[in-house]
Formats: structure tokens, C-alpha cells, sequence
């Protein structure tokens, strides 16, 4: 090689790098900040076209005291591997990572324990993607998780729901409406470490009243009813591992005076209480179906949901509970129908349920069928 060439290669790497520098850095003073608005946005450069290369970005976001920082990525795609958008839970990349990701299409939400959160994105000289948009509000720390609730219909969530709750806490909902109701409390799920955090609910005004039961995850909705116009509910949680927690709603429900029956016309129908609204626990009722002589009774039941063993239906075929039983029943599935014929002009059916598990219960038809004459 001549010296006149080695000049030449030794003038172009220096260009280069002097180029490629001065480029990053520009890169990085556009790409950088300091957000101090109780909610903003974060997007990669260039989004949502592809960023480029040789990034070194950072955002740094204070909120005011006593809130926590919610940051939610609707989409993260970066080349994994090499181009990483990271979160730390405080003003700067020293502190504990809330996160470290690449390529998250359907987003994710991350947290801060305090009021500063710092987040950085950095790409390689290669392949370059889409980036990342996010959002980011802040949050009130100290939540409110001592309530009364008195109105006829509403709601309760555990602390910072959907979000995960924090650790030591001890929440308390008193549900009071006026005296001629009743309650049912619905959750939608329930998301709580099963160790040790837990929601519980009392059938009275506070926790020495009978106890309907403790729960954590339950994956499925849940449904509780009182058996009066109080309901008091707990949520605890210990010092270490949180989760969403839960999200609940409430409504009221005018009494019924009884549900005990007779039933004299040819035709009729009877449901369980409240049907298609889940019944109470503690129920107790009976049917009495009474036509006249010369007749025999067809009973059919288009749906039946309770919980099998505490909570059935009992079919006795005759007047009370001292004559012929039919059968005890609990759930027909699979769009079935159960149908039961008597042997005379009338049947005796009881239904009862115990302290927990509620379900929607049952709806009956029965029809008066004139007996075939020799």
C-alpha cells in the first residue's frame, strides 16, 4: 500500500467516525428529556416509522410527590437482542429495573413505587423496527380503602385497580341500603396472592358477623348474596408479593317476603328467589301444586343451577314432605330439560341453600293433565 492511499484510508475512517458521532449525537439531545407533567407521553424517534440507528435515548419523568408513576406501552417492536427500551424505577438508570423489553406487540403497564421514573432506548448500527409509543400518568399513593357505601347499586376495587395493590394493607367496605333490601355482590375475578393476601366477606355490618368466606385467585366471576341489608368486606395484604387484586360491583334487592307457595290453576310457573339473579343463601322454601282430583301433574324444569350438595331441589310426589320422594336435584346441563309426572293431583317441592355458594337457581312450569278413563 502507498503512503498516499494509507493517508487517504486513515482521512475516511476519521470522517466516518467524526460523522457517526457527531450523528449520535444529535440523536441523543433530540430523543431526551425531562417530563415533569402529571401525564405525558414517550415515543421512539421517528414512531411510528422505523427509529434509527446508533440510538442512546433516556426520558426521565417526576410527578409530584406522594404518587407513583403508571407507564403504559401500547407497542414495543425492537430488534431483540440488540435494541432495548429499559424501565427503572427511580430519576436514573442506578436504580432497580422495572423492566427490560424488546418486542411486546400487545403493550404492557409498569409502575413505580415513587414518584420517578427513568426509561432509556437504545438500537445497534443494524436493523432497525417500529419502536415504541407510551403513555404515562401518575397515580395518587395513599388510596382511599375505608369506605360506606349506601347507594342502592355501586362498586369497589382493591387499591390502584387494574393495577397491582401495595403491600400492608387493611381495606374495609361497609355496604349499607335501607332495610327492605338485600344485596348481591358480584366479582369479576380476583387476582391476590393466596399465602397470604385475601378479601373476605361478612353477612352482617362488621367482622364479627357470620363469615360467607375468604377468597384469592378465583379466575371465574363469583357471585354472594346476603341474607340482610349489610354486607362488610376485608382486603389484607402482607409485606412481599402483590398482584391486580379485585374488582367488584354491588346491587340491591327488594326482599321477598316469602317463597313459600300454593299453586291451584292447571297451568303455572315458579322460580327460584330473585331468578335469573342469583338466589340467597340461607333459603328455605316450598311449592305446593294442588289441582283437582282426576287430575295428574306434569312438572318440567327448563333450567336448574345450584350448588350440587349444600343447595338442591327436593320433589315429593304428594302433598309434604312425608309422602313419596321423587328425587333430589341440583343442576341440569347441556340444554336438558327435567320433567317429573306425579301419580296423583299434586306435588310437594322444596328448595333450600346453605351459607356460601349461590347460583342462579331454577325455573319451573307444571301443567294439569286430565287422567285417561277406562
Amino acid at each position: 500500500m502507498t503512503q498516499r492511499m494509507a493517508n487517504l484510508l486513515v482521512c475516511m475512517i476519521s470522517f466516518l467516525v467524526l460523522h457517526l458521532g457527531c450523528c449520535q449525537s444529535v440523536q441523543d439531545t433530540e430523543c431526551s428529556n425531562y417530563l415533569t407533567e402529571p401525564s405525558g407521553v414517550i415515543f421512539s424517534p421517528n414512531y411510528p416509522l422505523n427509529y434509527s440507528v446508533l440510538l442512546n435515548c433516556f426520558w426521565s419523568i417526576e410527578v409530584p410527590e406522594d404518587n407513583f408513576v403508571i407507564l403504559n406501552f401500547t407497542s414495543i417492536r425492537t430488534e431483540c437482542g440488540y435494541d432495548y427500551v429499559t424501565v427503572y424505577d427511580g430519576s436514573g438508570a442506578l436504580f432497580p429495573q422495572l423492566g427490560w423489553f424488546c418486542y411486546q406487540p400487545d403493550g404492557i403497564v409498569v409502575r413505580s413505587t415513587s414518584n420517578t421514573m427513568h426509561v432509556t432506548f437504545s438500537s445497534d448500527s443494524v436493523v432497525t423496527d417500529q419502536g415504541f409509543y407510551a403513555t404515562y400518568t401518575s397515580m395518587v399513593s395513599h388510596a382511599q380503602c375505608v369506605e360506606t357505601l349506601s347507594d342502592l347499586e355501586g362498586s369497589l376495587q382493591s387499591p390502584f385497580y387494574p393495577f397491582n395493590y401495595t403491600n400492608n394493607l387493611l381495606c374495609t367496605w361497609l355496604i349499607q341500603v335501607p332495610d327492605e333490601y338485600i344485596l348481591q355482590l358480584r366479582f369479576t375475578k380476583i387476582e391476590t396472592e393466596c399465602s397470604q393476601d385475601f378479601v373476605y366477606v361478612f353477612d352482617g355490618s362488621d367482622s364479627a358477623a357470620q363469615l360467607m368466606g375468604r377468597y384469592c385467585d378465583t379466575p371465574s366471576e363469583m357471585v354472594l348474596v346476603s341474607t340482610a341489608n349489610l354486607l362488610y368486606v376485608v382486603f389484607t395484604s402482607d409485606t412481599a408479593i402483590t398482584k391486580r387484586g379485585f374488582y367488584a360491583n354491588y346491587t340491591a334487592l327488594e326482599k321477598i317476603s316469602s317463597c313459600n307457595e300454593v299453586l291451584t290453576n292447571l297451568t303455572g310457573e315458579f322460580t327460584s328467589p330473585y331468578y335469573p339473579m342469583y338466589y340467597p343463601n340461607h333459603a328455605d322454601c316450598s311449592w305446593l301444586i294442588e289441582v283437582p282430583v282426576g287430575y295428574f301433574i306434569s312438572l318440567s324444569f327448563p333450567y336448574l343451577d345450584t350448588e350440587c350438595g349444600p343447595d338442591f331441589i327436593a320433589v315429593y310426589d304428594g302433598s309434604s314432605s312425608s309422602d313419596r320422594l321423587l328425587g333430589t336435584y341440583c343442576n341440569v346441563t347441556g340444554g336438558q330439560r327435567l320433567t317429573l309426572d306425579s301419580r296423583s293431583n299434586s306435588f310437594y317441592i322444596t328448595f333450600i341453600s346453605n351459607t356460601f355458594v349461590t347460583r342462579k337457581g331454577f325455573e319451573a312450569y307444571y301443567e294439569a293433565c286430565e287422567e285417561f278413563q277406562l
